[in-house]
């Protein structure tokens, strides 16, 4: 593990440098010039081959400490408030559903806009963007949902077409159409079609359980990358309106299960505290949210692991 992340620190700097076309001015002849006035051990040299060839090896060991699983991008918490709650997302009953568990989208009151980012580990030019809308009729929820994950280099994206609606009152339901790609520059662009589905409903008066799965059905790409089957289930109980407590297991078919804890604490009805813990891999998490114009929220969050750092996330929804 640690000579792994040796590696990644490694290539991590190497890229750094090429990525901004630089090189060490060791390699350089004496009479080089600086094009201005930069740190004094670099030059300006076209190196982009060479970055890119860094950031494949960047991203490979970037696959293999999130478990080497499609998980990490097409299927993981998107937005602040997920992240803070490490993942604790399957009982959302907001536009967050829409990135998680659809089901929650039936209880949407009115039409959301939601904006999400995600700066990866602080990496440069690694992020995940999220681009979502939702809308409640007569007939159920419709959701639509755009991802993408990566930089100039490497990216991975994910389109996708929602339906929710109650079965009874506290009962629902929900599923998602999904398209997702991989491209990589010079190298062209390849996607599949899958599906992900879920349920919620509140049990007893104060506990919520709800439940997800993304990609049941087997699909691979040409490289026989297969998309992994994620299985989620998740409660919350609530002990006030202003006090939840949150736990779930996460379960790749490919890989051991993941326990996810949750802290909610809402303040004036407001603002809300967050905190999170997860065993797999092992991290913690924790933001807060705030309620502005009763049509405007914003969440705030990082997410901590021991190796490889800070991932620090925001969303901004809008309810019209």
């Amino acid at each position: 593990m640690r000579f792994r992340n040796s590696i990644f620190q490694v290539l991590y700097f190497l890229n750094i440098i090429t990525m901004h076309k630089y090189v060490p001015k060791l390699f350089l002849p004496k009479t080089f010039s600086y094009p201005f006035n930069f740190p004094t051990f670099t030059a300006k040299l076209p190196c982009l081959k060479i970055s890119l060839y860094i950031s494949a090896l960047l991203f490979l060991l970037f696959s293999l400490q999130e478990q080497a699983s499609a998980q990490a991008n097409f299927s993981r918490p998107l937005g602040g408030k997920a992240v803070a709650l490490s993942g604790n997302t399957e009982n959302f009953r907001d536009i967050h559903a829409l990135f998680h568990n659809q089901a929650g989208l039936a209880f949407l009151e009115k039409s959301a806009l939601a904006l999400t980012l995600e700066r990866r580990f602080l990496l440069p030019g690694v992020q995940h963007i999220g681009l979502g809308f939702a809308t409640p009729t007569s007939g159920g929820t419709f959701g639509v949902q755009v991802q993408l994950f990566g930089n100039k280099s490497y990216n991975e994206g994910k389109v996708g077409l929602a339906y929710a609606r109650k079965l009874m009152e506290e009962v629902s339901i929900g599923g998602q159409i999904d398209y997702m790609f991989v491209q990589v520059e010079e190298g062209g662009s390849e996607g599949v079609f899958s599906f992900e589905a879920g349920v919620n409903a509140q049990l007893l008066e104060k506990l919520k359980v709800g439940f997800h799965v993304f990609s049941p059905v087997p699909v691979s790409f040409s490289n026989d990358f297969q998309m992994p089957t994620i299985l989620r289930l998740g409660l919350q109980y609530s002990f006030s309106d202003n006090l939840s407590l949150l736990a779930g297991a996460e379960k790749d078919i490919e890989y051991r299960e993941n326990l996810k804890f949750g802290l909610e604490y809402k303040y004036a009805k407001v603002v809300a505290f967050r905190l999170g813990l997860q065993t797999f891999p092992s991290g913690v998490s924790f933001g807060f949210g705030v309620e502005a114009l009763k049509s405007l929220q914003i969440d705030l969050a990082s997410a901590w692991n021991q190796q490889l750092g800070f991932s620090p996330a925001l969303n901004v929804i809008y309810q019209f």
